[in-house]
C-alpha cells in the first residue's frame, strides 16, 4: 500500500511540472503573438507549442 501512495505521488509531482510547463510556454506563446520575433515555436523541457 505504501508504494502505491508514493508511485500516487510521485505522479501527481510530474503531472503538476508538466501543467507549469505548460503554462508558462502558454505565457510565450501570447507574448509572441503581441511581439513577433519570427519563432515557429516556443520549447521548454522537451515540450513546444506552436506561436500564432
Amino acid at each position: 500500500m505504501t508504494s502505491f501512495v508514493v508511485q500516487g505521488n510521485e505522479w501527481i509531482d510530474r503531472m503538476s511540472e508538466t501543467l507549469f510547463t505548460y503554462e508558462r510556454l502558454q505565457g510565450e506563446v501570447l507574448l509572441e503573438a503581441a511581439e513577433p520575433s519570427g519563432r515557429e515555436q516556443v520549447c521548454e523541457k522537451g515540450f513546444c507549442l506552436p506561436t500564432l
